[in-house]
């Protein structure tokens, strides 16, 4: 690892690495995880080189901020969001995003102010929702887009759409 946020490393972690324009040497690489399993799925950059990542985790002691929208791992498979500072050196905010079950990140944007837009899939009954059209499980698998403010601290409008079927289904991870 280059200039690591975390050296080391559990069972199955994600990790991130950044490569220098050149193509020549590594700007930083990190490992991103717990004990257990983690999977990174999704990646973002923002116009100031912040880097945001979006995955799932198995692990209770998954690398999350004092302040995270939820330090507690929910279900047996838990969305994680982690936005690292620009060159990787620090996590600006590290967070799980989900419900008591199987949920999990396969997309991630960020718009103009830093704003964070997560979409994956959900089948916990108390996946976070605020003002949603849909606040409640529509089938055994629903699609939901959350929206994390800059900071890390406040979850948005995270509509759930019901959808009972998956244009994808991958193994699991347990």
């Amino acid at each position: 690892m280059v200039n690591a946020v975390q050296t080391n490393a559990g069972r199955v972690n994600a990790f991130v690495a950044e490569i220098n324009a050149a193509g020549s040497a590594l700007v930083f690489s990190t490992y991103l995880g717990g004990s257990t399993n983690q999977n990174a799925f999704t990646v973002a950059v923002d116009s100031s080189g912040a880097i945001y990542v979006g995955g799932d985790a198995v692990s209770a002691d998954f690398p999350v901020t004092a302040n995270a929208l939820s330090r507690l791992l929910g279900g047996s498979l838990t969305p994680f969001v982690t936005k690292l500072s620009p060159g990787g050196a620090s996590l600006v905010y590290s967070t799980y995003l989900g419900g008591n079950d199987e949920d999990d990140v396969t997309g991630i944007a960020v718009d103009s102010a830093g704003n964070a837009y997560v979409a994956g899939q959900t089948y916990s009954t108390n996946f976070p929702t605020v003002n949603a059209f849909q606040s409640n499980l529509a089938g055994g698998e629903n699609e939901y887009v959350a929206k994390i403010n800059a900071a890390g601290t406040a979850l948005f409008t995270p509509p759930t759409w019901a959808a009972t079927c998956t244009p994808f289904r991958r193994h699991r991870h347990r």
